[in-house]
């Protein structure tokens, strides 16, 4: 049965489309509450001003999901949550090293709670 499963997975899997363009680099993720999102590199968005909506360059969708950059060595620069394209959810900005310097939480695009 267990077999079966996976089978039917990688079938199911192998056969999917994927409609989006291979210059945008989604990669699965679980935040803390085990909801999946969906990442972006920093450089495939651009900000739509007033108010401030993250959308993608290519479809110029707002973004649902997580938005990142990392340094030259690998280390993440910053996470950035946002739904229908506006801050919603944790940012977390780290140095170099991976030493975490600022954190936030967002609702609707305004900062929700102590920081």
């Amino acid at each position: 049965m267990k077999y079966l499963f996976f089978s039917l997975l990688i079938g199911l899997v192998s056969c999917a489309d994927d409609t989006t363009s291979d210059a945008i680099k989604k990669q699965s993720d679980k935040t803390s509450d085990t909801i999946p999102q969906t990442r972006y590199r920093e450089e495939l968005t651009s900000i739509k001003e007033d108010p401030k909506v993250v959308i993608l360059k290519e479809n110029k969708v707002p973004i649902t999901g997580i938005i990142y950059d990392t340094y030259e060595n690998g280390n993440l620069k910053f996470e950035n949550s946002r739904k229908n394209g506006m801050a919603d959810g944790e940012s977390k900005f780290w140095d170099e090293n991976g030493n975490l310097l600022y954190e936030a939480n967002y609702k609707e695009g305004k900062e929700n709670g102590f920081h």
